[in-house]
């Protein structure tokens, strides 16, 4: 397979031609513009980088984790959506059609088996090893609101941690995480919503974006 110069512009038509050669893997699709590629959000240049790492080694430092350990994921990172429902629709490109709509939100994930566990030992504790029930919390107010057959938000909660991924808009109300205050902070400099996932390890989070990446290839052989 021919590298791919560092100096290439990882954009939505790039992305297609590699989807387009089965050569290369999802699996490089997923180091390629997610793990080693500049944030898109961050990428203006200089202050941009600065930015960028000021960003993760803010979140490292609220959870106790690497700054290696924290990534951004989704348009954010990549410029434009994977997600099956928008294909390579530009990170911001609803706001720019209508001022009305929001800008797009910026997805972090945390990639940590310690700060995983410890998050999944303390959320146990706070609802008394999950005797406690929550159907709703402050992000979901009503059940209706919650995608998927189950409108609980403890059932959902509990889905996705089996799999080794923290959901913190399912955790149960009053529950604080420790990047909460980073959080805050950050969506005011930015003026867009910040979301977190934390993930039990790589493995979990490459799974994840590799089933999107394969996806598009699924689509875009069968187009062709």
């Amino acid at each position: 397979m021919a590298e791919v110069p560092v100096t290439l512009t990882l954009s939505a038509d790039t992305l297609r031609g590699h989807l387009q050669n089965e050569s290369y893997t999802c699996e490089w699709l997923f180091q390629s513009y997610v793990v080693q590629k500049r944030a898109h959000v961050f990428a203006g240049g200089e202050d941009g980088y600065r930015d960028e790492m000021a960003f993760r080694a803010a979140v490292a430092q609220a959870v106790g984790v690497s700054i290696g350990e924290v990534t951004l994921v989704g348009s954010a990172q990549l410029g434009f959506s994977v997600k099956p429902g928008a294909p390579y629709r530009a990170f911001d490109q609803l706001h720019e059609e209508d001022a009305r709509a929001p800008k797009s939100d910026i997805d972090v994930a945390i990639v940590s088996r310690k700060y995983f566990d410890a998050t999944h030992e303390a959320v146990s504790n706070f609802t008394r090893n999950f005797k406690k029930t929550w159907k709703t919390n402050k992000y979901y107010s009503e059940p209706r609101k919650i995608k998927g057959d189950v409108k609980r938000a403890d059932y959902n909660f509990l889905a996705y941690l089996a799999m080794g991924w923290i959901r913190p808009d399912f955790a149960p109300e009053g529950y604080e995480f420790e990047f909460s205050h980073v959080k805050d902070a950050w969506r005011a400099k930015l003026k867009r919503k910040v979301s977190f996932a934390i993930y039990r390890d790589w493995k979990v989070l490459e799974a994840y974006q590799v089933g999107a990446f394969k996806d598009l290839r699924m689509r875009i052989l069968e187009e062709s």
